[in-house]
């Protein structure tokens, strides 16, 4: 067999022996707090090393919570009105409610992007309430952000969810929740062929897929955290250089891993130009863009617009940094 099979063990509840509430309690939700953590302890880090910290320990506190209240209601919003309006629209108690069918199942369907335009709102009102230097305060949370991030996407290869497309690479795997297709496309049968996979008398068959949240965990998180850290901090030349170049590494990152995974089924290729069938299951063009890759360049677009609109706002004090370094 030529890919790889999802681990039979995994599973997403942490106590899925135990009865009731606690063995309904999963892995993804563990995974935030451990998210959260993470940033907080990295913020908390970087600023004990600073000899005039911009943040005390309780301003870090308070600014992470309002950081976090405004990632999720972002997340949650934007992933209702963008990606899953139609599905919300019947039943708007379920935008909040985290039981189904009498269960406890916590609240699924929570957007990258709307998570970071909430976050900065949170951030932003914080800064603004307490008059704390809100690009400051911006890049502290852009360089602990991305390793926080790593954790939420281990969370969906854990659920077996946000799963790539289907491949014939010797590293895609057998995700047992993916969706199923018909065996008597021509594809469906070369890929088969090409994996070493016995379909014959099968209607629907289970092909491999790109473990794609895996590979956004390492390069929207690790990748861009280590250079934001290690690189990029340590040469900022002004407040909001951290978080433009965070805005743009996120979207450079995303836009291209999003070749990798499947478009949400509802929506599909925002942009299809590339030649044939354009099957959403398949990466065949560059020319397909999803709707994440859409918002990625904007992503991208607002990354630029924050070092641009961050150095004329500093402009006074980079030139007079320039002139210190100079006499020195």
């Amino acid at each position: 067999m030529l890919y790889i099979n999802y681990p039979s063990w995994l599973r997403p509840e942490i106590f899925p022996f135990l009865p009731g509430f606690l063995g309904q309690i999963r892995w993804y939700g563990l995974m935030y707090i451990l998210a959260f953590l993470t940033a907080y302890i990295l913020a908390k880090k970087y600023l004990a090393k600073q000899e005039q910290p911009l943040l005390n320990k309780k301003q870090l506190e308070d600014l992470f919570l309002y950081g976090i209240v405004g990632l999720l209601l972002g997340a949650r919003l934007f992933y209702v009105f963008v990606y899953g309006f139609s599905e919300f629209a019947g039943n708007p108690l379920s935008i909040i409610w985290p039981f189904q069918g009498g269960q406890f199942v916590g609240i699924s369907g929570l957007s990258f992007h709307g998570g970071v335009i909430g976050g900065v709102i949170g951030v932003l009102v914080y800064c603004w309430r307490f008059k704390i230097n809100f690009l400051a305060a911006a890049d502290l949370m852009a360089m602990v952000i991305p390793f926080g991030y790593t954790w939420g996407r281990l969370g969906n290869f854990i659920n077996g969810e946000l799963y790539g497309r289907i491949t014939a690479a010797g590293w895609g795997m057998l995700f047992p929740q993916a969706t199923p297709v018909f065996t008597y496309h021509i594809w469906v049968q070369q890929i088969a062929e090409q994996i070493g996979m016995d379909i014959t008398g099968d209607i629907f068959v289970n092909l491999p897929r790109y473990p794609s949240q895996l590979v956004q965990g390492f390069a929207e998180g690790l990748l861009v955290g280590l250079l934001l850290w290690f690189v990029i901090a340590r040469f900022k030349k002004f407040n909001g250089m951290v978080t433009a170049f965070m805005f743009m590494g996120f979207g450079f990152a995303r836009f291209f891993v999003e070749y990798l995974r499947e478009p949400d089924s509802h929506l599909g290729f925002v942009v299809a130009l590339g030649p044939g069938d354009n099957l959403p299951q398949l990466f065949t063009s560059f020319l397909n863009l999803s709707m994440g890759q859409i918002l990625s360049l904007f992503m991208i677009l607002a990354g630029a617009a924050i070092f641009v609109a961050s150095y004329i706002l500093n402009k006074k004090q980079i030139a007079l940094d320039f002139k210190v370094r100079s006499k020195n």
